[in-house]
């Protein structure tokens, strides 16, 4: 990627770990709803995440007011002192996430204007989210998913970047204040020389599923205004509205696997909902990929015909295509931090993460094989957030007469729960 869009990458494992402890919080609410805990701390981190995804203060003040309910009636219970050992709060820890959610809820607002009246106070509270950090979380992890957000308003309003620089001349801010003032200053001015400017950090903003789908390094204000918006709206449409498979075979192959599936607890509801529409496109690729001749695909398709093909070639084709129609996912490639291994590809949709271990297998693939030599990896990868995954094995056979091995396969006998 670009220097230049430095500024807005995001930690893949910072935002995987606090995916994955959003979940954790939200099965012990189900387990127990007089977890006041639980709730608070899901709250906290939905308010965390919602700020890095530019949600506004009005969108999460609902989020809030479910975060001071659930702080109150925590506080409630330890005044009782009935609380089991393991359950004794850590003070310090919550005090600094709970005042890190309210303060980002009220940084929204602030960010969102092109200049502030009360430029210093206002200034304090942008400055806490910049370089926040709590007890519980080691290194600049949390500051990598709130800093791009603080960043891109900054490049995008000069009336807040000179709030800054007129701050920073009065010299009365304390020396800690001030060193985090001048680090923001620094950044932003690394940005200008790199060639951002105001308008791609807000483009970006405007038009955010078709600013994911276009190459790397090319910006949504290189479109036509008019061409972005009535894309942004089509791509909207496409998320709001599952189209259902026109494919018959593919209706059956869906239909089966989601009976087969309904055995696991895990798969209801909104996590149910999510895995589908990432089965979905798996299907839809499965096929494309089995049916579509050497001159459909082009050189993407050359490792399904080579001699020793790669499961880098397959991770690579498999994650443009699912980037290409998930466009409400973050497809992530090689995360590092799953399960103490990495992860071959990451598809987050919010809250549950769903894992796709890629393998290359050399002989006839099978259930059995699968279970023998991959399958413990897999679910050691997946077991970190919901318990449903994907496993993809590039099966190594001879393919003389132009592949007719696995052209005679039904899609039915390549896909399995």
């Amino acid at each position: 990627m670009p220097t230049r869009w430095k500024i807005w990458t995001r930690t893949p494992a910072s935002l995987a770990g606090l995916d994955t402890a959003r979940l954790l919080f939200e099965r012990a609410r189900e387990v127990d709803d007089d977890r006041s805990d639980a709730r608070a701390y899901r709250s906290a981190i939905d308010l965390v995440l919602g700020f890095a995804a530019n949600r506004s203060a009005a969108d999460m003040q609902e989020t809030l007011a479910d975060l001071v309910t659930a702080a109150r009636d925590r506080a409630a219970v330890l005044r009782t002192g009935c609380v089991a050992p393991w359950l004794a709060p850590r003070q310090d820890v919550d005090l600094e996430w709970f005042e890190l959610a309210r303060t980002v809820q009220r940084a929204a607002d602030d960010l969102a204007r092109p200049s502030w009246i009360n430029a210093a106070t206002t200034m304090d509270r942008i400055l806490a989210v910049f370089d926040a950090s709590c007890t519980i979380a080691h290194g600049d992890g949390l500051r990598s998913v709130l800093r791009p957000r603080v960043e891109a308003s900054f490049l995008r309003e000069r009336g807040l970047a000179a709030h800054l620089d007129d701050l920073l001349s009065e010299g009365q801010w304390p020396d800690v204040q001030r060193t985090i003032a001048q680090n923001l200053r620094t950044r932003l001015d690394e940005a200008y020389r790199s060639g951002a400017r105001p308008g791609k950090a807000w483009e970006n903003e405007q038009y955010p599923l078709l600013a994911r789908i276009l190459p790397e390094g090319t910006s949504t204000e290189q479109i036509p205004s008019d061409m972005a918006r009535s894309l942004e709206t089509g791509l909207a449409s496409r998320v709001a509205h599952d189209r259902e498979l026109a494919n018959p075979v593919l209706q059956c192959v869906l239909a089966s696997l989601r009976d087969q599936l309904s055995a696991s607890s895990e798969y209801a509801g909104e996590v149910q909902r999510m895995f589908d529409a990432v089965l979905q496109q798996i299907l839809i690729f499965c096929s494309d990929r089995q049916n579509a001749g050497s001159r459909d695909l082009g050189s993407r398709g050359a490792y399904l015909r080579a001699r020793d093909p790669s499961e880098a070639d397959l991770q690579s084709d498999l994650r443009d295509f699912l980037r290409g129609n998930l466009v409400s996912a973050e497809v992530l490639s090689k995360v590092s931090g799953i399960a103490t291994g990495q992860a071959d590809l990451y598809i987050s949709l919010g809250g549950p993460a769903f894992v796709i271990e890629l393998k290359k297998h050399e002989g006839a693939f099978s259930p059995e094989a699968a279970n023998r030599c991959y399958l413990g990896q897999a679910t050691s990868y997946q077991a970190t957030n919901v318990r449903l995954g994907f496993l993809r094995a590039l099966e190594f056979v001879d393919r003389s007469g132009a592949g007719a091995d696995y052209r005679g396969m039904s899609l039915a006998q390549c896909l399995y729960s």
